[in-house]
């Protein structure tokens, strides 16, 4: 009896198995160029971006403004991490949407981070959720009352 070792070349196998390559659209050369060198050349994640969507969310959660340069820092963090931490960019190199995933939660734990250092009375009001990197329940934070509290909400 004969054992079949290689695979069946048909219309359900997959292009590597056909060895047949695909072709890339003519806008991609292009769009690879203007990505900035390093986390985003090599992965397409925008850190620039996440960093202002996880500011903003923060922003819309406690009623305040967020300083841009907060956003900045982010992106800078990320760029160092990918650029030292082997571990760092082995997960930003992941499959699926899990290395977006991964950006979201390091970014949220850095900015919790950040206004520890810097804002106390706003970190005070974050869930401790937030401090390992999930996201903010929908609605408002818990009026918090002490000396020296100025309340976020109207």
């Amino acid at each position: 009896m004969k054992v079949q070792t290689t695979l069946p070349v048909g219309r359900h196998t997959p292009a590597r198995a056909r060895r047949v390559r695909r072709k890339t659209p003519d806008w991609w050369p292009g769009f690879r160029a203007s990505l900035r060198p390093g986390l985003e050349r090599d992965t397409q994640l925008m850190p620039w971006l996440i960093a202002d969507t996880v500011c903003g969310e923060v922003s819309r959660f406690l009623g305040v403004e967020i300083p841009a340069r907060y956003s900045d820092w982010l992106d800078a963090k990320a760029e160092r991490c990918y650029a030292n931490h082997r571990h760092f960019r082995k997960l930003m190199r992941g499959r699926g949407n899990a290395p977006r995933d991964w950006l979201y939660a390091f970014m949220r734990h850095w900015l919790a981070a950040l206004l520890d250092l810097e804002r106390p009375d706003l970190y005070q009001c974050l869930p401790e959720d937030f401090n390992l990197g999930r996201r903010l329940p929908a609605g408002r934070p818990p009026l918090i009352r002490r000396k020296g509290f100025v309340p976020t909400t109207a």
